[in-house]
């Protein structure tokens, strides 16, 4: 299960790299091959217990006239004009080893989750979506998988100014994304609430409340050499005025993350 859903959240990092499909559209396009991704991150935000790890995969995209997997995840586009677009997309996160995590001992493990909800998507500048500024505001639903199944644990806003630029250096690719984060209680609730029968002397009891969930910055650089491709991408979190700030489980105000993912393509087609 835990190797399935990390397919699904290198779906950025392996499209980090995706070359230009645009003269693609209203085509099917499917390719398959092979990821490396290592990536350092701490096992969520707020904390400061990091570790890093480094996984190989296959991989499978398919981009239809509808139902898209590109460096914006896995999307389905229903409506958009040269201005605005309207889209579903999913996006996924991988949890570190929580239970390995002092300032949790003893409490239930951290669960990868999956994201997915509407995106209306604003062009600012450029000719496309693919170039220059854009606003996106995405609203997720956010649900946690593990061998017991799915569990809904919350939902989120994440509202963001996008950049990109195709030919930045070299033919490296690259994007930016600075916003910011509201969730709801239930979120909060999910990695920084301490109920009675997990507290203790340096744990006290705590339940949170939804709101602003803290800003980001993201930087993305990708190439493509032919059937190889790499991308690199940092991450920043702020989290000064986040509304669990005052749980103990909460270390520092500040959250990093890297990433470095190599994909070889061994097949593709299109029609």
């Amino acid at each position: 299960m835990r190797k399935s859903l990390l397919a699904l959240t290198l779906i950025p990092a392996i499209s980090w790299a995706q070359e230009d499909t645009a003269s693609l559209e209203n085509k099917t396009y499917m390719e398959a091959g092979v990821v490396l991704v290592a990536q350092g991150s701490a096992d969520y935000r707020g904390s400061n217990h990091y570790r890093p790890y480094a996984l190989p995969l296959p991989y499978f995209f398919y981009q239809g006239p509808i139902l898209k997997a590109d460096r914006d995840g896995v999307r389905g586009d229903f409506w958009s004009n040269t201005r605005m677009e309207f889209n579903i997309s999913v996006d996924g996160s991988l949890n570190g080893n929580s239970d390995n995590n002092k300032k949790r001992e003893g409490m239930p493990e951290l669960e990868s989750a999956v994201e997915f909800g509407p995106s209306l998507n604003i062009r600012l500048s450029g000719d496309s979506f693919k170039e220059g500024w854009s606003l996106r505001l995405p609203v997720r639903a956010v649900v946690t998988i593990s061998k017991d199944g799915l569990d809904h644990i919350g939902n989120v806003f994440s509202p963001r100014l996008t950049w990109r630029q195709s030919n930045f250096i070299a033919d490296w690719r690259a994007s930016f994304n600075a916003g910011f984060m509201i969730a709801d209680r239930s979120y909060h609730s999910y990695y920084y609430d301490v109920d009675m029968p997990y507290v203790t002397e340096d744990r006290p009891f705590y339940r949170s409340s939804g709101g602003y969930s803290g800003s980001f910055l993201r930087f993305s650089l990708s190439k493509s050499w032919k059937d190889w491709r790499l991308g690199v991408s940092a991450r920043y979190d702020y989290l000064e005025g986040a509304k669990f700030t005052d749980s103990s489980l909460v270390q520092t105000d500040h959250y990093a993350s890297i990433s470095i993912g190599v994909v070889r393509r061994l097949w593709y087609s299109f029609d």
